[in-house]
């Protein structure tokens, strides 16, 4: 566990906010919980980024808001369904809102990588595909019928397009 974390949970039955001391670049994070209301945990992030602007300061909040939203989401969930059936007040652990930042980082790496696969495909993608499906097939027909020169020539030109192509296809997969 982080300092940071470490010094952020300590804070969390006291009702006193615990600060850590941020460096420029870093962050400083707080957190209390409001002894009226033992349920609602207030976490306070002070980023400090030299020359960030006001679009950048919204974009930020707003992806921690949504990071935030998200872990808090994953986090019930996770523990809902870890739940004894007997138990009916909600525990969320550590553990729990671990397992739902790795469930959140996963989804952000599959999401990205489905992206990525999906990317619009140029007139050259589409052309190597077509190329690689016609040196396929004009292979596997003139695999019967190899009886002279020119045939044979033609047989592995389309054998080395088709494995060229395909080749180029995987490769740009990944």
């Amino acid at each position: 566990m982080s300092d940071v974390a470490r010094r952020a949970s300590a804070g969390k039955d006291s009702g006193v906010s615990d600060s850590v001391k941020a460096a420029p670049g870093t962050v400083d994070l707080s957190a209390r919980t409001d002894a009226t209301r033992p349920n609602e945990h207030i976490f306070t992030a002070r980023i400090e980024l030299a020359g960030l602007s006001s679009e950048g300061k919204r974009a930020c909040g707003s992806y921690i808001e949504q990071f935030a939203t998200e872990l808090a989401s994953e986090a019930s969930r996770v523990e809902e369904s870890n739940r004894p059936a007997d138990v009916d007040e909600p525990e969320i652990t550590a553990a729990a809102i671990s397992i739902a930042h790795r469930g959140i980082m996963q989804r952000q790496i599959i999401a990205a990588a489905y992206e990525t696969q999906m990317r619009k495909k140029t007139w050259k993608d589409r052309g190597i595909e077509i190329t690689a499906t016609l040196g396929m097939a004009g292979a596997g027909a003139f695999a019967n019928y190899l009886h002279a020169k020119w045939q044979v020539g033609l047989f592995t030109v389309l054998a080395v397009l088709a494995i060229l192509s395909t080749v180029y296809i995987i490769g740009r997969q990944r």
